[in-house]
């Protein structure tokens, strides 16, 4: 399994809801593909296998090099159109290990992502190309491709199969709100209503396997604030939860609103102002890293 260096509380609790489909099986070897309109589907997931009247027709295998980012992630880097890139891009040569290799492309792809528990949706994919022993797959969202993954047929470090080899994304912010709520991805808009990429501010569930589903956390940047976070957390926090208070006259706007709430934050940064200028909650700052095992 590809290691993750994310901090416990990091991990949206209902990702793993959305992402728990198993590894599917079908005919192995490189069959000429299905029919019409065919398709698999399980636990609610659905991989379309009828490929699009213009498939994208760049390589499918290419090495990764540095430079942008999107180098990093070898073919797949290509095929994402994004306003803004997201964080997980990357490339694997011989397979992570055992459970993600696959009899077939799309137990492969659906094993990978059942193993991640984050960012990857299953319900949604596309079999965008085969060619030979690599096959494409793309999330898209009308019409534009906002995820991809490159799955390769070879030696992996346990023997040999369908793997994993390239993957790209952008940012989650870009993937339908029905997506992320389910994942428990909290995406916030500006102004005028445009979602804002998740690296400037994004919310979601605590963790249910640390116990702190009923807590929210806000992060911006590389600040956290805690909306009810459990008691025992205090010393940790910059200040207490305050469940409906007055906002403060210096609170400074940041432009982003979820739904009916607007965002604040405190002027010295230490808490931040959730709700309308009528009143808001206080959620205060995570002052001391805070995670679980």
């Amino acid at each position: 399994m590809r290691p993750s260096t994310m901090r416990a509380h990091l991990l949206p609790a209902l990702v793993v809801a959305l992402l728990s489909l198993p590894a599917l099986t079908a005919c192995a070897g490189r069959d000429p593909g299905p029919g019409p309109d065919a398709s698999i589907e399980a636990a609610g997931g659905r991989i379309d296998l009828t490929p699009p009247a213009e498939p994208y027709a760049g390589p499918l295998y290419a090495e990764p090099h540095t430079g942008t980012r999107i180098d990093r992630a070898g073919a797949a880097g290509p095929v994402v159109e994004c306003d803004t890139l997201g964080t997980d891009l990357g490339f694997n040569r011989h397979g992570f290990d055992d459970r993600e290799a696959g009899a077939t492309p799309e137990s492969a792809l659906l094993g990978w992502i059942d193993d991640l528990t984050w960012s990857w949706p299953t319900a949604g994919w596309r079999l965008e190309r085969r060619d030979g022993d690599r096959v494409l797959f793309t999330f898209p969202v009308d019409g534009v491709v906002k995820q991809a993954v490159v799955v390769h047929d070879g030696e992996t470090v346990s023997g040999g199969g369908w793997y994993v080899e390239s993957w790209a994304q952008c940012d989650l912010s870009e993937l339908p709100r029905t997506v992320t709520d389910r994942a428990g991805v909290l995406v916030w808009t500006d102004a005028d209503g445009r979602p804002v990429p998740t690296t400037r501010v994004v919310s979601w569930p605590g963790p249910e396997h640390c116990d702190w589903q009923d807590s929210t956390v806000l992060g911006m940047g590389a600040a956290r604030y805690w909306r009810k976070p459990p008691d025992y957390l205090a010393s940790r926090l910059d200040g207490r939860y305050v469940a409906s208070a007055p906002l403060p006259a210096d609170a400074r706007e940041t432009g982003f609103r979820r739904g009916r709430d607007h965002l604040w934050l405190a002027a010295d940064g230490r808490a931040a102002y959730v709700g309308t200028r009528r009143g808001v909650e206080v959620w205060p700052r995570e002052a001391r890293p805070i995670g679980c095992d």
